[in-house]
């Protein structure tokens, strides 16, 4: 059962990874592809020294980028 948003997510990413996730004009990108692109900025802010605890602050439009910033 989905605790929280990214549990949520990563439930759907498992049970449907080629399902269309995000729509935006048209681009169209699958849970898969979303999870990928997520996992790449997690890890990249992780090797620049974020780590838990750290306040991270963004500033984005309604875009397939901020969802996976989110």
């Amino acid at each position: 059962m989905a605790n929280n948003f990214a549990d949520l997510f990563e439930h759907s990413v498992d049970a449907m990874p080629d399902r269309i996730a995000l729509i935006q004009r048209d681009r169209r990108v699958t849970f898969r592809e979303l999870d990928i692109r997520a996992n790449r900025l997690a890890h990249r802010l992780a090797e620049s020294g974020v780590g838990h605890g750290t306040h991270v602050g963004f500033q984005m439009h309604n875009s397939i980028e901020t969802m996976e910033t989110l």
